[in-house]
């Protein structure tokens, strides 16, 4: 009898039958996986070696690395007009775009004067106002304190290309006349 019950045990630890009960085991170790909350976006950068800190933002923006760039706005970092001049120069426009999806977290103020400054002076070098700078001046530039100053620069263009008409003073002009054009 005893013989009996030894192979009877030796028999039910060698079959097959338990392996379905192993199955069962890793399907109840799966959900907890499935309902593991996934990462924020800070401890994503935080993940990839990225500090979190404005330097490392404007880093992003300025080499158009749109991965790090959103990661760092959904995480709700505040950016500055200022920070995207480079990237417009490069012609970024991917970053670029992305930013202005995220125009709620710019908290430069008064940045127009900056901006404006910088696209003329981009401009009279040979850049041209493109797509992206416009939708810049128009979700940025268009209160209408800074239209009446750029009406007003745009009047003391003119008045320099009528008193002193070479091409610089043309040229002058027609980038006055063009910004104003966006922004009216």
């Amino acid at each position: 009898m005893v013989i009996a019950i030894v192979v009877g045990g030796f028999w039910l630890v060698t079959s097959s039958k338990p392996q379905p009960a192993a199955e069962n085991t890793a399907q109840a170790a799966a959900p907890p996986q499935e309902m593991r909350e996934t990462p924020s976006s800070r401890e994503t950068l935080t993940r990839m070696g990225v500090t979190w800190d404005e330097s490392n933002f404007r880093s992003a923006i300025n080499r158009n690395d749109t991965r790090v760039a959103l990661l760092f706005l959904q995480g709700g970092m505040d950016w500055k007009l200022s920070w995207t001049e480079e990237a417009m120069s490069a012609g970024y426009d991917d970053v670029l775009e992305l930013m202005l999806r995220y125009r709620q977290n710019m908290a430069e103020e008064k940045p127009c004067r900056r901006f404006i400054n910088t696209l003329s002076h981009a401009m009279s070098n040979g850049e041209s106002l493109t797509s992206i700078r416009k939708e810049y001046l128009k979700a940025f530039c268009t209160v209408p304190a800074v239209v009446k100053r750029q009406k007003h620069d745009l009047e003391m263009a003119m008045r320099r290309a009528q008193s002193q008409p070479d091409a610089t003073t043309k040229k002058w002009q027609s980038i006055q006349t063009a910004i104003y054009e966006v922004i009216r």
